[in-house]
């Protein structure tokens, strides 16, 4: 599946010309791999708390934990509970949660049923950029505790305090004042 990804990416970089990329957790994992495969196409590369980490993405259960979470967007009752603590524990708008709970139903089940990311080397992958690369990880979080250091003076690392794994939404003020001048250098 991760290869069926990577390459519908570097098609498209094809067919657009070389252009700035901005992945989130299994799209930083799928543009970082893409940026290696067509370095010509990839301009500069922005991952945010990307899924880039030694060895499997998917942990034993996760696509059981997946449907059991999708499952409570089936009854109204416990998607508003879902909305709740959605509420409570991040500092999305209320448009945005309501936008997040809406989507649930649609997600295809099939592919989180098949959702393998094969074993990626990510020291590879991080010594092989080219471009400028901004990566952005949750201080906190599982990717920034499996992260692989590099040396590649192209890749420039921050771990971030106070945020989740959605770093964009869950502290914008931070993320922007990071990655905007960033791209301002970098993303020409």
């Amino acid at each position: 599946m991760l290869d069926t990804f990577v390459n519908d990416l570097v098609e498209t970089l094809r067919a657009l010309g070389p252009a700035t990329v901005i992945g989130h957790s299994l799209g930083g994992r799928v543009a970082a791999i893409a940026a290696t495969r067509a370095p010509d196409f990839v301009r500069a590369l922005v991952l945010e708390d990307p899924a880039l980490t030694q060895g499997t993405v998917t942990p034993p259960g996760f696509a059981d934990e997946q449907h059991t979470f999708l499952d409570r967007f089936d009854n109204p009752a416990d998607a508003g509970r879902e909305k709740v603590l959605m509420r409570r524990n991040t500092t999305w708008t209320d448009d945005e949660i309501d936008r997040w709970a809406e989507c649930k139903p649609h997600v295809d089940r099939h592919m989180i049923d098949q959702l393998e990311l094969g074993q990626v080397n990510a020291s590879d992958v991080f010594t092989e950029l080219r471009c400028p690369t901004l990566v952005l990880y949750d201080a906190d979080g599982p990717f920034a505790k499996h992260s692989v250091p590099t040396s590649n003076p192209s890749v420039d690392v921050r771990y971030l305090d106070g945020v989740s794994h959605c770093i964009r939404r869950d502290d914008p003020t931070t993320y922007h004042a990071i990655v905007d001048p960033w791209l301002a250098n970098h993303g020409r």
